[in-house]
C-alpha cells in the first residue's frame, strides 16, 4: 500500500473520487486489521482462561504478547499510511494550485498578446485604408488634371 500512488489531475485539482476511493480502501485494510486482530486477541485471552496447565499457559502468553506485538505493528502501519496519503492530498491541491495558477497566468499572457496584436492589426488597417485613399484621391486629381488640360 505504500507504493507510489497516482491521482489524475483535473482542472480544479486533483480527482476528488479517486482521492476519495483511495482513502476508503485504506480505511477498509485498516479496519480489518484491526478487527482481525481484536478477534484472535479474544481467542488468546478464552485460551488462557480454559488452559490450567502451566507450559500450556506460558505458550499462550507468548502467543498473545506475538499478536499483541503484530496488532501493534499493524495499527502504525496504518497510522502511517493514513498520514502518508494525507500528506500526498496536500501535496496533490497545492500542485493543483500552482497547476491553475500557471493556467491563470498563461491565459491572462495570451489574452494580452490577442489584444496588443489586435491593436496593431487595427493599426496596419487604418493605415492600408488611409494610403488606399490617398492613392485613389491622387488618380481622382491626375484624372481631373487631364481632363482640364
Amino acid at each position: 500500500m505504500t507504493s507510489k500512488i497516482h491521482f489524475t489531475a483535473e482542472t480544479e485539482g486533483y480527482n476528488k473520487a479517486q482521492v476519495d476511493q483511495y482513502i476508503e480502501k485504506l480505511s477498509a485494510a485498516y479496519e480489518t486489521a484491526y478487527g482481525e486482530n481484536q478477534t484472535l486477541l479474544e481467542k488468546c485471552r478464552i485460551l488462557m482462561e480454559e488452559d490450567r496447565d502451566a507450559d500450556v499457559r506460558e505458550q499462550t502468553k507468548r502467543n498473545a504478547a506475538v499478536l499483541t506485538k503484530t496488532m501493534m505493528n499493524m495499527e502504525a502501519m496504518a497510522q502511517n499510511i493514513i498520514a502518508e496519503a494525507q500528506v500526498e492530498v496536500v501535496r496533490a491541491k497545492e500542485e493543483a494550485r500552482k497547476t491553475r495558477d500557471d493556467a491563470k497566468a498563461e491565459a491572462q499572457q495570451i489574452v494580452s498578446k490577442a489584444r496588443r496584436d489586435a491593436e496593431q492589426a487595427q493599426k496596419i488597417w487604418v493605415h492600408a485604408v488611409c494610403q488606399l485613399q490617398e492613392l485613389v484621391g491622387a488618380g481622382a486629381a491626375g484624372k481631373a488634371e487631364k481632363t482640364a488640360a
